[in-house]
């Protein structure tokens, strides 16, 4: 509900958007929930995505991420998450490769929080992200969950 509730708030709740929350532990990151208006895409794929990997990664060690490709541009898409240190094989098994990324670290300890696209997400959506309390009511709840962060991973 939390997904739904803030790709509502930023205007973008629509087919081609998803919103993840991923918890941060020794195994990785582990995705906690995923919110899209279409259930094409609101599949939970991999159970733990490995530290030094992709834009999760990056988000983390930079607080915030922003990553856009051409429309039709698919050798962007996949060129840019192989520079992040996907391996191509991985990114074939994605079941979105997304025009566009934003990121944001929730905290040090919790994890982030990942908006992908086929829609242009802009700057402004993630300053509204970071600059509001949409995020405040999913908080606790992944401070709850950090104990179990490594028991989610395997």
């Amino acid at each position: 509900g939390m997904g739904k509730r803030i790709c509502q708030e930023l205007g973008i709740d629509d087919e081609k958007t998803r919103i993840t929350f991923y918890g941060h532990c020794s195994e990785g990151f582990v995705p906690l929930a995923r919110y899209s208006f279409n259930p094409n895409i609101q599949q939970i794929g991999r159970l733990n995505y490995p530290d030094g990997e992709g834009i999760i990664w990056d988000t983390w060690t930079d607080q915030r991420q922003r990553f856009y490709a051409p429309r039709k541009d698919r050798e962007a898409r996949i060129k840019h998450h192989i520079l992040t240190g996907v391996s191509r094989e991985t990114i074939e098994k994605f079941n979105m490769i997304p025009r566009c990324i934003l990121g944001l670290r929730l905290d040090p300890e919790l994890g982030v929080v990942i908006i992908e696209s086929d829609n242009i997400l802009k700057d402004s959506h993630l300053s509204t992200l970071a600059g509001t309390r949409l995020l405040d009511p999913i908080l606790p709840v992944l401070k709850t969950l950090r104990p179990v962060y490594s028991d989610l991973a395997s």
